[in-house]
């Protein structure tokens, strides 16, 4: 908590229980853990594991270690309800600046202490996580081409990719269709509670 502005909060968490065999992956992860929780809410199921969506850190703070509190609270509240593991679709910190890389490569990456390369999956490392996979179709979003072009000031009047700052990946553009579409890929990270 920031005393100085003890009504705003400087980060914010999101985890909650899906119905999924331990060592599922699914490809379409960020989305797929969103769908199956609002399903077992539906039926009265409490679900197996815990899937993490987000962590969201107050830019005057990111940089402080409040993530890695952020992660540790995750992982303690999964162990305390009861899970045995906490998976997490990471979208990695940095990946936006090499929009053309495959996720893979990028998260193979490391440093020369063993540690992945990108701040965001170190995080998870030294906080007991290990990268256990690819999400490659983790978050789609589709949209007109009139919000694209007001979310990001861009033409978006040729067809193909789209490189837009901040995006994992290239937008897929479809002039023809009036549509684009962009599917981000995540980096599968599993915290064994137990």
């Amino acid at each position: 908590m920031d005393r100085s502005a003890p009504d705003q909060p400087i980060a914010k968490a999101y985890s909650f229980p899906v119905s999924w065999r331990p060592d599922s992956l699914p490809p379409d992860g960020h989305d797929a853990a969103i769908m199956t929780a609002a399903g077992d809410l539906l039926d009265g199921r409490r679900g197996n594991l815990v899937v993490g969506v987000e962590v969201t850190v107050a830019a005057g703070w990111q940089g402080h270690g409040v993530s890695r509190v952020m992660v540790d609270a995750m992982r303690a509240n999964a162990a305390r309800q009861g899970f045995g593991s906490l998976l997490i679709p990471v979208r990695p910190t940095h990946k936006h600046e090499e929009p053309e890389v495959s996720l893979a490569a990028y998260a193979a990456r490391t440093r020369p202490d063993g540690l992945p390369q990108d701040p965001w999956l170190r995080t998870h490392a030294r906080a007991g996580g290990q990268i256990v996979g690819i999400a490659p179709t983790s978050m789609t979003l589709a949209a007109p081409l009139a919000d694209w072009r007001e979310w990001t000031g861009q033409a978006f009047d040729e067809p193909g990719p789209v490189r837009v700052p901040e995006a994992l990946v290239p937008v897929y553009c479809d002039p023809e269709h009036d549509s684009a579409v962009y599917v981000e890929p995540n980096v599968w990270v599993r915290h064994d509670l137990q």
